[in-house]
């Protein structure tokens, strides 16, 4: 089975836990309780599909889809210099919080499977950090 095989499978697997995306937020302002401001108007529920479509829209470009998805494009606008101010530390607490997320979240985690998560949350990060 494939590396993004298993990812995608692996998103399923914790999407179908409840309060999944939930957990991840607690963890995010854990690492990161200067970020919690920026939700306090927030439709978290929105949030949550937003943040689920950029998960698999970093999948996507994984894969080795060769354009940046429109909406890599408008979040990476969105969150950079000119909106929300979002740097390199902000993005690292992101995906620190998610891969442990996922590592309670998935029941057939491993640390394998951390890493294969590891190196496509932070190649998609590289495509939003850049201004």
């Amino acid at each position: 089975m494939g590396t993004l095989t298993e990812l995608t499978q692996s998103l399923q697997r914790c999407t179908a836990q409840p309060g999944f995306f939930d957990r991840f937020y607690a963890r995010l302002f854990e690492l990161a309780p200067a970020l919690r401001p920026m939700f306090d108007l927030v439709d978290m529920e929105t949030q949550q599909a937003m943040i689920h479509k950029g998960i698999t829209a970093f999948l996507v470009t994984a894969s080795g889809a060769r354009k940046e998805s429109e909406f890599l494009s408008s979040v990476r606008a969105s969150h950079g210099s000119q909106g929300l101010g979002l740097g390199p530390r902000d993005y690292a607490h992101w995906v620190n919080a998610l891969l442990d997320t996922i590592s309670v979240c998935d029941p057939l985690y491993s640390p394998q499977l951390g890493l294969q998560w590891r190196q496509v949350l932070e190649g998609g990060i590289r495509t939003l950090d850049r201004d």
